[in-house]
């Protein structure tokens, strides 16, 4: 779209009829998401409300088609990668976070992990070094007493005030253990975030559980505290759960953006945010879908 078309369009946005204005909408998200700079834009130098605001919701709904085909993309083809299906998710409440701002926060934790790990350590020794870097030397820390707060559900937040809830804590220690291709996955127990190391050499005295090949489970909430599935057959009956055996098997990448939609649909329900909630509806239909093949 040349500059003049999309000048005139702009212009029309005050006028009150709205099959006008749904005219341009359509014109304008046809062209997707290389058209929001000239609209950020326009908005910026509009004074009509009526404009405005309508300028306000076509960004939204460029931002979030161009969330939403990325999302599918990654269900498709490109779930090995948890980062890019957590930092999609996070770019729905931060649409001007780029990947690479995303990434960045990993990269100085994954390489003073790296100085320090190598192949002839144990694994419990590995995760030792994990747990001092991310909660000794850069003070990660879970937030108790405002745990229930959005901010602390996202990554990028955690990154700036060093506090996070179970699951963006849990998310971080994921995505790091997957950067240095530690076998670290998540587990699909229900009212929490736990992770699995699973054991890749397939030594069977090294093993906690023949089914799961699991050596231990880690509990990222409690500073990477390590346990073993007693304590989920406890956790299990406290919570008054129908006993599963998927509750202690690693699961996918899938599985766990599953499990992290629905955590933040539960926790944008309690502040009556529906269209927080539809969006996210939307994506979790996409894993929905591709968790039934």
């Amino acid at each position: 779209m040349n500059q003049e078309k999309f000048n005139a369009l702009v212009n029309l946005m005050d006028d009150p009829s709205d099959n006008v204005y749904s005219i341009i909408k359509k014109q304008l998200l046809i062209e997707g998401y290389k058209i929001k700079p000239l609209l950020e834009t326009a908005w910026e130098n509009q004074t009509n409300e009526l404009a405005l605001k309508r300028i306000e919701n076509i960004i939204q709904k460029i931002e979030f088609n161009y969330i939403e085909n990325k999302f599918k993309e990654w269900v498709d083809n490109d779930s090995n990668n948890l980062a890019i299906g957590v930092y999609l998710i996070t770019k729905l409440n931060y649409p001007e976070l780029s990947f690479s701002d995303f990434e960045n926060n990993f990269e100085q934790i994954k390489t003073d992990v790296w100085l320090e790990i190598n192949q002839n350590l144990t694994a419990i020794e590995k995760i030792d070094i994990i747990n001092k870097i991310l909660f000794n030397f850069h003070k990660l820390k879970p937030n108790a007493t405002n745990s229930k707060s959005i901010q602390n559900a996202y990554i990028n937040e955690v990154f700036q005030y060093k506090n996070g809830d179970a699951f963006s804590i849990g998310l971080i220690y994921l995505i790091l253990a997957q950067k240095l291709n530690l076998p670290i996955y998540g587990v699909d127990l229900p009212n929490t975030f736990i992770l699995a190391y699973k054991d890749n050499t397939n030594d069977i005295f090294d093993v906690f559980d023949k089914d799961t090949n699991v050596l231990f489970y880690i509990n990222p909430f409690v500073k990477g505290g390590k346990f073993n599935k007693k304590e989920i057959e406890l956790f299990i009956k406290q919570q008054k759960l129908t006993f599963k055996k998927k509750y202690f098997k690693p699961c996918s990448n899938k599985l766990v953006i599953n499990k992290y939609i629905n955590y933040l649909k539960n926790m944008y329900s309690k502040i009556n945010s529906t269209e927080k909630i539809a969006q996210l509806d939307k994506l979790l239909s996409y894993i929905d879908k591709s968790l039934l093949y």
